[in-house]
């Protein structure tokens, strides 16, 4: 490929010398969140905030974990379908991937494959059988995967609804925008009783039911069409859910203003989250909320460009467990997982964030305790590193590491902003973590 050849020297240069990726950096009028193959056969990202030519290959570094892949879940780099390890670098694989260096962890495809999502009718839940889904303990309807609960469950969808079903003395045959702001949704009993799911939809906008994905807007990267109002609702049911933008190139709005009159995208959440609207190369922020997300697309009758994807996670949220993870509030504190000194819960999906503020030149996390499941050897004696339960941190779109046992992470500054991400299985734990946290002024 021509791109590759003229620039090959250019990223032999740039990996010798250690330079890495900056986030976002803008390529041809687009502008990337994230390593990218747009042009090119293998993910890149550009060394300038604006590409000049200075580019490097993408490595596990910039991997997402976990991602899904043909339906299964990896929280390592994997070799499934391929003689060479790779990873993801976004939650839903869609086709960006990268290859893993040599040392890294990979795991064999029955460790890393998530148990089918399909429910078990009738199952048992706390002495309580049941024959649909239900909302037990749990804002939003759910089913056990095994016949008496045992930790592995999911999330209803519109295929676990009803059909036909009455509601307000109306019957309906398909799932209906009925009394609930232009989203779809279907009963989960054939009398309605408060127990409902919303509904894919079949064209632009609609209720992300998935906990993890990606979504382009219509006909994403050839053009938009005009005349569109799109809206997509992404909820955290007791978890966190994050919106993250990659491309995103819409019609500029031709004034010196921020206003866009002609096409635009706002993001907004109820916990008071709102982007404004954004057009042209104006990328939305990253949104993060323990509250429902929606994000506003609009359209014209002339004139369009190349579109936009933004990928989407809720974590955290479980029948009969709380949310943990969110937005640290002020300049110092301190954080410790539920249950610690005594233990964590098993199922646990978690991030702690702390964003750049102004007026700051950076914050330090220090883990004080620090004790997770221990991973012992694999039998044929080769570490199979954090598996199990463990941390990770990220400095901006970095991933710093992943850590379990007793090894907690040495202190960590960043003046972009930092994440604690911490995930638990469904079997053995231990007490917990605690970490403060300090802003410099």
């Amino acid at each position: 490929m021509v791109f590759r050849t003229l620039l090959a020297v250019f990223a032999t240069v740039a990996a010798a010398q250690g330079q890495s990726c900056v986030f976002p950096f803008t390529y041809h009028g687009g502008t990337f969140n994230s390593c990218t193959s747009v042009d090119s056969d293998v993910a890149w990202c550009s060394t300038d905030a604006v590409y000049i030519g200075n580019y490097v290959d993408c490595d596990e570094r910039y991997c997402t974990f976990p991602f899904t892949y043909h339906g299964m879940t990896f929280t390592t780099c994997t070799m499934y379908d391929d003689d060479r390890p790779w990873c993801s670098i976004s939650p839903q694989y869609g086709s960006d991937h990268v290859y893993c260096s040599d040392g890294a962890a990979v795991l064999s495809v029955d460790a890393e494959v998530d148990k089918p999502a399909g429910c078990h009718f009738p199952f048992e839940y706390n002495g309580v059988t049941h024959t649909t889904c239900t909302m037990a303990d749990s804002s939003d309807p759910w089913c056990s995967l095994d016949q008496v609960f045992d930790g592995d469950w999911a999330w209803c969808t519109e295929g676990d609804c009803v059909f036909p079903f009455e509601y307000a003395n109306k019957t309906y045959d398909s799932c209906t925008t009925d009394d609930n702001d232009g989203f779809a949704w279907c009963s989960m009993t054939p009398l309605f009783e408060d127990n409902w799911v919303y509904c894919e939809s079949g064209g632009c906008g609609g209720a992300l039911t998935d906990r993890q994905g990606r979504v382009e807007s219509p006909n994403y990267p050839v053009g938009y069409p005009d005349n569109q109002d799109c809206k997509w609702l992404l909820q955290p049911r007791g978890g966190h859910a994050t919106i993250s933008f990659g491309d995103f190139n819409l019609e500029a709005s031709g004034s010196l203003f921020t206003t866009c009159p002609f096409d635009y995208v706002q993001v907004t959440a109820l916990d008071g989250t709102d982007t404004g609207q954004r057009c042209g190369t104006d990328t939305p922020a990253n949104v993060s909320s323990h509250t429902d997300i929606t994000v506003h697309f609009v359209t014209d009758a002339s004139i369009n460009s190349r579109g936009f994807y933004f990928d989407y996670s809720v974590l955290g949220g479980a029948p009969g467990t709380q949310a943990c993870g969110g937005e640290v509030t002020g300049n110092s504190g301190e954080v410790a997982s539920s249950g610690f000194p005594a233990h964590y819960d098993n199922n646990v999906d978690c991030t702690w964030t702390l964003p750049p503020r102004d007026g700051t030149t950076g914050v330090t996390v220090t883990f004080t305790e620090f004790i997770l499941e221990h991973v012992e050897e694999h039998e044929l004696g080769q570490y199979t590193g954090c598996i199990y339960d463990f941390v990770e941190i990220f400095d901006g779109p970095n991933r710093l590491g992943r850590w379990c046992g007793d090894k907690g992470p040495d202190p960590v500054t960043s003046a972009n902003g930092l994440k604690v991400r911490f995930k638990t299985d469904a079997h053995t734990v231990d007490s917990g973590f605690k970490f403060s946290y300090q802003y410099s002024t």
